[in-house]
């Protein structure tokens, strides 16, 4: 159950993560957040313009999530990333927090069962 992953997270140094019956992972934490995060990057950004950092993030692919008035999350590809506040500045949008974000627990969870629905 993912519902208290967040929790669970504060507690564990090894985790075993099994979807229907099959086993997808075993190792510990730091292990399992590092792998779901290699191939991306995740950002928590704030603009003077709400509006227009949404939608610039959107013309460039990306699938934000809206946080307050002001600013989204997003998931980057990872060599996306190193240009991403140039993009950003080059479509008329001001920064003026940028931050990296950490992988959570939940998050890794629900990459690796969502991977494994999909076709090889």
């Amino acid at each position: 159950s993912s519902h208290i992953l967040a929790e669970i997270q504060k507690l564990v140094d090894r985790i075993l993560a099994i979807d229907k019956g099959v086993l997808r992972f075993d190792g510990s934490l730091d292990k399992l957040l590092s792998e779901m995060a290699g191939e991306w990057v995740s950002y928590s950004l704030r603009a003077t313009d709400g509006e227009k950092l949404l939608a610039a993030l959107r013309s460039f692919g990306y699938e934000p999530r809206q946080v307050g008035d002001d600013g989204a999350e997003v998931r980057v590809p990872k060599p996306e990333s190193e240009t991403l506040l140039e993009r950003l500045t080059l479509a008329g949008v001001r920064v003026v927090n940028a931050n990296v974000q950490g992988e959570d627990l939940e998050a890794a969870y629900l990459r690796i069962v969502n991977a494994a629905g999909r076709p090889s």
